[in-house]
């Protein structure tokens, strides 16, 4: 999932995801916030205290392309927020 200044939607967006039942399917959020300057990384680093999701942040914006490159290599992509 990319992010970037997402603060007002992240945590719904993240609980939506999570409420979603795939039956015994284990679901892993893997979340690239693109330096983000709206609070939606310190929203980010709070969640990756108490949720079993990966985030990764990037130092200074680098677009939606350098997110989806941190990203896919590691499982794949859902882009749910946009």
């Amino acid at each position: 999932m990319l992010a970037y200044n997402e603060a007002n939607a992240i945590r719904e967006v993240i609980k939506r995801v999570e409420a979603v039942d795939l039956g015994d399917v284990r679901k892993e959020l893997i979340i690239v916030d693109d330096a983000s300057k709206d609070g939606a990384r310190e929203i980010l680093e709070d969640l990756r205290k108490v949720a079993p999701h990966m985030v990764y942040f990037h130092a200074h914006n680098m677009g939606r392309g350098a997110a989806l490159r941190t990203a896919v290599p590691l499982r794949g992509l859902i882009e749910l927020a946009d």
